[in-house]
């Protein structure tokens, strides 16, 4: 919650009858740290206690309250409850905070009607945010769940771990950027750095922008020019730009493997590194187990369970990265499709391979590499003819390759 104050005891006189009602949480916006930080929300994250129950409130201390309602009046709304003391009403959801009359409820859809600016602040929401405007130069929309926007985000940063929505498009003008832990839609992408954990669909076109996308970037009936796009799969309409500019795709959509690959490779190296130090002290103690001393038994003990430990997380962890290296390589829909223009000029990559279209190709036609081929290499598939035509290729580092060998490759003992 942006700001929740402890209700203050009340001292009870023994001679007093005991009155039991609610005295509200005073519920405010957080202090702003700029002026883009401004805001009228009142937000809860789940768990929090919104009220609390005290007993003959004429001596409390009012200053950490708005104000008191008697216990039998209070009415509870949408995603909010009694604990198991029945001494408080906490939220069940994070969101916003509604308190209508003696009436309290969290709402986890937070919707603005006007544009988010100065008049707004920044929003960061614990759940989804609808936007029926924009998302003006330097504002955030931080959300939890889904983001929709039914305007433009221009030059804003929008961060969402659910979906997002741009009715307008993105305007980046450099320095906008958009992430998004799912789907993507948007009208258009200009000068933006767009991170999206699903799929990234766009009706016009894809400017001047970098794109990293686990998924598919579908620009079915738009253009993509003078981007870099990173993505399992690429559909558009036109690929390329004119004006020399480059526009790059880099097909497989690995960035998020090669980083867990990176990490736990080296982890596992460390860690084997340890186990073949430990197999070490454990067999020089072997040698003389009959005649330990107590506390060298002891550390016999630790080592071999240390050892069985390291044993099972190596098997594990290697394992599991073969596998989503194995399912990465073989994963289907790894092309550019073009329907109508490859325009020369633009560069293709895929781990291990790289090609430059030498001159402009007309669509239908899929882009895509071959690596059980004998010299392996990129090839355009005409879509309506069905010829399939190998392109000039070179090889590049296989970073992922690189590293699930190194992972593979024997103990250092």
């Amino acid at each position: 919650m942006s700001t929740v104050l402890p209700v203050l005891a009340s001292d009870v006189p023994t001679a007093r009858p005991l009155v039991s009602v609610i005295e509200w949480v005073d519920l405010k916006p957080a202090e702003p740290v700029s002026h883009y930080d401004r805001s009228r929300l009142v937000q809860c994250a789940l768990g929090d206690i919104l009220a609390r129950v005290i007993t003959d409130a004429s001596g409390a201390n009012s200053q950490d309250v708005t104000r008191r309602t008697p216990l039998d009046a209070v009415r509870l709304g949408r995603n909010v409850q009694w604990n198991a003391e029945h001494s408080a009403i906490v939220s069940t959801v994070g969101g916003k905070v509604l308190l209508a009359g003696d009436k309290i409820s969290v709402e986890p859809l937070l919707e603005i009607s006007q544009d988010v600016g100065f008049n707004v602040g920044n929003i960061d929401f614990d759940g989804d945010v609808i936007v029926r405007k924009s998302v003006l130069e330097r504002f955030k929309v931080h959300a939890t769940g889904n983001v929709s926007i039914g305007g433009t985000a221009d030059e804003a940063d929008v961060t969402a771990k659910g979906e997002v929505h741009v009715g307008g498009g993105v305007v980046g003008k450099g320095k906008g950027k958009l992430v998004s832990g799912g789907d993507t839609h948007a009208r258009f992408i200009s000068q933006a750095t767009v991170k999206v954990g699903g799929n990234l669909f766009v009706q016009n076109e894809i400017a001047q922008s970098t794109i990293e996308c686990a998924g598919e970037v579908d620009v079915t009936n738009g253009s993509i020019l003078a981007s870099t796009v990173a993505a399992a799969g690429v559909k558009c309409h036109t690929a390329g730009s004119q004006g020399g500019a480059k526009t790059i795709f880099v097909l497989g959509g690995e960035n998020d493997l090669l980083k867990t690959l990176k990490e736990q490779t080296q982890e596992m190296l460390q860690l084997r590194a340890r186990r073949s130090s430990i197999r070490k002290q454990i067999g020089k103690l072997q040698q003389r187990q009959k005649n330990l001393k107590a506390n060298e038994k002891e550390t016999l003990t630790e080592l071999l369970f240390e050892s069985e430990e390291s044993d099972a997380k190596i098997t594990s962890v290697t394992k599991s990265l073969n596998d989503a290296y194995r399912q990465s390589r073989t994963r289907k829909g790894i092309s550019l499709r073009v329907s109508s223009r490859l325009l020369a000029g633009v560069i293709v990559r895929c781990p291990g391979f790289e090609t430059t279209i030498k001159e402009d190709l007309r669509g239908p036609l899929t882009i895509l590499v071959r690596r059980d081929a004998k010299d392996g290499g990129f090839v355009s598939v005409d879509v309506i003819r069905k010829i399939i035509t190998p392109l000039p290729t070179h090889r590049t580092a296989d970073e992922a390759n690189e590293l699930v060998n190194k992972l593979n490759a024997d103990d250092p003992e």
